[in-house]
């Protein structure tokens, strides 16, 4: 299936990575019931932000959005086609869609890395402080 994800953040450049959306890892190390389902998005201290999905990341923005003002972020996926990121509206990466699945679950989580299955086991890491709340 294709699918389009968004959402809108402000923060600064986290002292660690961080993540800003998740539904299980990302990692390949979920259970094979989950594999192909799961993905996380990821602020990291540079300013960068990128997509983890069965193990693999794509660098979906190379430049530094996390400037404490709010920024609209969006992933669309073609299951047959590419999958390409956008802040603001405007066009950052794209890349031919070899590495990321589709997308489910029972939960789906904004500023936290959270996890739980029969394989992988359970937890949460990988917190995203977001800014002071304010207007867009």
């Amino acid at each position: 299936m294709d699918y389009t994800l968004e959402f809108w953040f402000k923060g600064d450049n986290p002292a660690d990575t961080a993540c800003m959306f998740s539904n299980q890892k990302g990692d390949a190390k979920e259970g094979s019931g989950l594999l192909n389902k799961t993905l996380s998005i990821y602020a990291t201290p540079d300013g960068k932000i990128w997509v983890e999905s069965r193990g693999y990341q794509f660098n979906a923005v190379t430049s530094d959005f996390l400037d404490n003002s709010w920024h609209h972020f969006a992933l669309v996926v073609r299951r047959r086609g590419n999958v390409a990121s956008f802040i603001d509206g405007n066009p950052q990466n794209e890349r031919e869609n070899t590495i990321l699945g589709g997308i489910a679950g029972g939960y789906m989580y904004l500023g936290v890395r959270k996890w739980d299955n029969i394989t992988a086991g359970s937890g949460e890491d990988r917190y995203y402080s977001f800014a002071d709340e304010g207007t867009m």
